[in-house]
């Protein structure tokens, strides 16, 4: 599983939606900033591109994309430190060594990962877009 469907999975838990999103990937949630074609389940949250933003909530969707197959999407489960949940590539992520603490730490798996707010792995990622809100009613 991606990061992509990861997400998209969580979507669908989260808003009751009888499948899961599809087609949905990274690309598509950065042309949904503009167009608003996930804004029934899933809403960008405005100004959480800017280095100030400071409203990150649980189950709050991180983007960054820096081209149609080069992006990475993941679920806020806390604050305190951005902790997230989210599916990473072999070669870890841009804060790694933050992530190490976790009992089950792994490279290429599903995981929780631990970044700071404006560091590498997030506000400082090329191609970083912000937060999106999942829409449940």
């Amino acid at each position: 599983m991606d990061c992509s469907e990861f997400v998209a999975r969580f979507i669908q838990k989260s808003c009751n939606i009888a499948s899961v999103p599809n087609p949905f990937y990274t690309s598509l949630m950065t042309g949904s900033i503009l167009d608003g074609r996930f804004d029934s389940f899933l809403k960008y949250v405005e100004n959480s591109n800017n280095e100030d933003f400071k409203d990150i909530m649980p189950g709050d969707v991180f983007l960054w994309s820096r081209s149609y197959n080069d992006g990475h999407t993941g679920v806020v489960v806390s604050t305190d430190k951005v902790t997230v949940i989210e599916t990473i590539g072999i070669s870890g992520a841009a804060e790694e060594a933050l992530s190490k603490i976790f009992e089950n730490y792994c490279k290429g798996c599903i995981r929780k990962s631990i970044y700071t707010r404006n560091g590498k792995a997030l506000y400082k990622h090329d191609g970083w877009k912000g937060y999106f809100r999942v829409i449940t009613n």
